[in-house]
């Protein structure tokens, strides 16, 4: 391995990656190390921040600020123990080392202590100029630990230092949503509005702050304001068709959600609502071709299977609900309100027998809805299939073992097959709970009627 001095002026992951191709060893300065290191960690090439650590502390050896970035890059692989190792060496030659307070704190979070990573937070501050991001983290420590009055200070804190870090608004705006504070998230997005009037983010969370205090004209204005600020602020366009949506005007709805899908690729959830703008102004062609466009883009998207076979089933085109719910059971075949949903097509063509083997279905499933045990004794008591109605009704008196309306189709399956002194014990219980038979078991069953006054 031939060993050379780099004096060329390229940057130093240039030279570092140049010198990796070459089989070379170049020497850098502990500041290029840095450099370097925390270039591979920011865009995730691990492996190659790993390679100049080692090398690094090959040449600058226990230098502390690469033992440091070993140590980081350690608790980033989640080998903690070797880390604080490494710290407590650092530690023990620097007791006030602000980098090794940090890390250590960070490995007490990860742990799920975070009182002690607190701790060594606040201890911290008494070591450094710039308390920002000890404020910030404190401000998360707290917050996992469900203080949230307490975070909201730190990270108020750093919002006062940098009104734009729009990740710490929102960790503040959270805060607040814990508390129901709803009033003081708007107080500082409109501070932060004063110094940037066009911080579209802002808008975007202030008029979502408005909705969650019914101010929904406000709301409005807001998320018009963001787009102003940014004219492909595409969640504002949505928020503000939403509202729309919700006052009527629908054709003004249509066509945010149109410029949304003009913005980003097409949304299943986009396509979705505005099926269900044009199912409300009575268009149903346009409805239906917008429901069965929304599957086509996200086959996957349960919701959007639902408000399609609801479309159908509302518009009474059974044909086209059972072609739907049958691709969606190929997608999803352990999907229970699928299965629910076919098995009411089904009874409701008077296909009992394949209602049947979809009401069966969905309680192997794990269905225990009490409709469900009804709609599927009904069906086999329409198929006269006596046994295995009263098979199924013994199983639902499992799970409603009070329920009366059970009993008496119980009791009549129970004559249909010659056992008129159970049904009689059945048909007793409902009515002394309920004063008469109903209609639909005269119906069904009239021998019940001349059992009664046997």
């Amino acid at each position: 391995m031939s060993i050379e001095f780099s004096n060329n002026f390229d940057s130093p992951v240039n030279k570092f990656e140049q010198m990796l191709k070459t089989n070379s060893t170049l020497f850098f300065d502990v500041q290029d190390f840095e450099n370097i290191i925390h270039h591979y960690i920011d865009s995730g090439e691990i492996n190659l921040a790993r390679k100049a650590v080692s090398i690094g502390l090959n040449q600058h050896n226990n230098n502390i600020q690469l033992t440091l970035l070993k140590s980081e890059l350690l608790i980033l692989d989640g080998d903690i123990d070797n880390s604080y190792s490494l710290l407590k060496e650092i530690e023990s030659i620097e007791p006030n080392n602000q980098e090794v307070l940090i890390q250590k704190a960070t490995i007490y979070s990860k742990k799920n202590q975070h009182g002690k990573a607190i701790k060594i937070l606040e201890k911290s501050l008494n070591f450094i100029d710039d308390p920002s991001e000890v404020w910030l983290l404190l401000g998360m420590e707290n917050m996992m630990t469900s203080n949230y009055s307490e975070a909201q200070k730190f990270f108020k804190k750093c919002l006062n230092i940098d009104p734009e870090d729009i990740q710490t608004l929102y960790n503040l705006i959270y805060c607040n949503d814990q508390l129901k504070e709803y009033g003081k998230s708007i107080e500082i997005l409109n501070y932060i509005l004063n110094i940037n009037p066009y911080n579209e983010s802002a808008w975007h969370e202030l008029g979502k702050q408005y909705l969650k205090i019914n101010k929904k004209n406000e709301a409005l204005t807001s998320f018009e304001f963001a787009i102003i600020s940014d004219e492909k602020f595409s969640g504002a366009y949505v928020e503000k068709a939403k509202i729309l949506e919700e006052k009527g005007n629908i054709i003004e709805a249509i066509e945010n959600y149109q410029i949304t899908l003009q913005i980003e690729d097409e949304s299943a959830y986009i396509i979705s609502r505005i099926a269900n703008c044009y199912e409300k102004i009575g268009n149903k062609q346009e409805a239906r071709n917008y429901y069965e466009k929304s599957v086509i883009i996200d086959p996957s998207n349960n919701s959007c299977w639902d408000n399609l076979v609801e479309f159908c089933i509302k518009n009474k085109n059974y044909k086209k609900a059972i072609l739907h719910l049958k691709n969606a059971i190929r997608i999803n075949e352990n999907n229970l309100n699928y299965w629910k949903k076919i098995a009411f097509v089904y009874k409701e063509t008077k296909r009992y027998d394949l209602a049947e083997k979809a009401y069966k279905k969905a309680i192997e499933l794990g269905d225990k809805e009490y409709d469900t045990w009804i709609d599927l004794i009904d069906s086999l008591l329409i198929m006269k299939n006596w046994n295995s109605a009263t098979d199924i009704a013994v199983q639902a008196k499992k799970y409603f073992p009070l329920d009366h309306l059970i009993d008496y189709r119980l009791a009549g399956c129970l004559i249909k097959k010659g056992q008129t002194y159970k049904a009689k014990v059945y048909i007793e219980n409902f009515i002394k709970n309920n004063g008469t038979l109903p209609s639909k078991i005269k119906y069904l069953f009239p021998e019940i009627s001349i059992t009664q006054k046997k």
